[in-house]
């Protein structure tokens, strides 16, 4: 629709606009991005799923956190700042809808991007070039082969999971709890810690995480359906070629954004990363193999399977 070709040049206007990095103690403005650490706290205890290390984000209201980006305005970037607000009746948990909360946030990084004009011949030449129309086409098209995709990955992750729901396993608690506890460690858990907040305070974090009833049953259904794909690939003796990895591993890399250079450094880095990589192929290979057997079609309405 044109709604969509419009949003997706505004957002182009951003991301291909003049980009000035902030150097350490200069302030930041509404409409920088910022790159920050964040930790949540409320009645004495970490606000659950609040905490990010990294977290890159525009300094423009968000309704679901009101007030947050408009009290990081005038932080230096390196400035650590304690912020007061109240959270919203809408927010995600419930329990603390309305509370007073505390945000400790540090300003890592940020840059001040200066939109491109829609009509600049610069700007719609790296979108390939010729009239407004002819990119807004050229950006129609692209969106509509996005939504295919789409449409296409939700094929697919139906039938895995309608595939695992004929498998009469249930995950194992313990399993669900390792497998939060490690996701947790990984976003919240090593954030805390170098924050220096006590150990009471990271375990009833943790707590949280492992007690969150959809949390729990999305955790689930992810570990049955990879322990699923798992036994597909041993019974139908699927395997990779050690030879070949970084071949058969490409659609893998991809869905993470490496580069096969990428992926050697970090080969080099971690000697776990191979096994890991070639485990993530071989069960991607299993997915095709689901795939080549099932019976799926995905409609002219790309919005639907």
């Amino acid at each position: 629709m044109k709604e969509d070709v419009v949003a997706r040049i505004e957002k182009l206007r951003t991301e291909l606009g003049e980009v000035a990095e902030l150097a350490p103690g200069q302030p930041v403005a509404a409409d920088d991005e910022v790159v920050i650490d964040v930790v949540g706290f409320s009645g004495g205890r970490v606000l659950p799923f609040t905490a990010a290390s990294g977290k890159r984000m525009a300094l423009a209201p968000d309704p679901e956190l009101p007030g947050f980006a408009e009290s990081l305005v005038g932080m230096a970037v390196g400035e650590k700042r304690r912020i007061r607000l109240q959270l919203p009746p809408s927010w995600a948990e419930i329990p603390q809808r309305l509370a007073e909360a505390e945000f400790d946030v540090e300003v890592l990084a940020a840059r001040r991007i200066k939109r491109a004009a829609v009509m600049d011949p610069a700007f719609l030449g790296k979108l390939g070039g010729g009239a407004l129309d002819e990119v807004g086409q050229r950006i129609a098209r692209q969106i509509e082969q996005e939504f295919r995709q789409e449409a296409e990955g939700r094929a697919v992750k139906e039938i895995i999971g309608k595939l695992a729901a004929r498998v009469s396993y249930r995950v194992p608690a313990a399993d669900i709890d390792a497998e939060i506890e490690a996701r947790w460690r990984e976003t919240e858990g090593t954030l805390l810690s170098a924050r220096g907040v006590p150990e009471g305070m990271r375990q009833e974090a943790l707590a949280a995480w492992q007690s969150k009833p959809r949390l729990r049953d999305e955790v689930a259904q992810q570990l049955k359906e990879v322990r699923v794909l798992e036994s597909i690939a041993e019974r139908e003796a699927v395997e990779v070629d050690p030879d070949r990895l970084m071949e058969e591993a490409a659609p893998v890399l991809a869905a993470r954004g490496l580069t096969v250079d990428g992926a050697w450094e970090l080969m080099e880095k971690d000697p776990g990363f191979r096994a890991q990589l070639t485990q993530q192929t071989r069960r991607y290979k299993a997915v095709e193999l689901v795939m080549s057997r099932a019976k799926a079609r995905v409609s002219d309405n790309v919005w639907g399977i």
